[in-house]
């Protein structure tokens, strides 16, 4: 795990009970991967844009006005901000979404198992005899 840097001008932000000074426009998951927490991801990398499209990172953030589920990769850092990875709101959010993303991930794996059939099949009755790889 990396060792914490040290940020002499930030955003103190509370990540499961620990303070963490992020920089000025850091998004929360880089500033909770900088202070040594981990946050689940799967759309997410540093060099993209983040979309926000996964929801694994999804986190429960209390930024004064309530707690609320919200995903760390698309949500800057404010000051005073409390954040909580390891709430049992936190992991069934995030366990539903891993499992949620799974089961997609199988679906459109059928679905090209089953658009690659149907083009080696075209292709078989229109060139009889001959195996024509198709690039899927």
């Amino acid at each position: 795990m990396p060792e914490p840097e040290a940020v002499v001008d930030g955003i103190p932000v509370t990540v499961n009970g620990v303070e963490i000074i992020a920089r000025k426009g850091e998004l929360l998951i880089d500033a909770a991967e900088r202070g040594g927490v981990y946050i689940p991801r799967f759309c997410y990398h540093p060099r993209m844009t983040p979309v926000g499209m996964c929801r694994m990172c999804i986190v429960e953030v209390d930024t004064g006005r309530g707690p609320a589920l919200q995903p760390s990769c698309m949500l800057e850092c404010t000051p005073n901000m409390v954040v909580d990875t390891e709430s049992p709101v936190t992991k069934k959010a995030q366990d539903d979404q891993r499992i949620s993303t799974r089961k997609v991930r199988q679906l459109l794996g059928r679905v090209a198992d089953l658009r690659r059939t149907e083009l080696l099949d075209r292709d078989s009755r229109m060139f009889p005899g001959y195996y024509v790889p198709v690039m899927v």
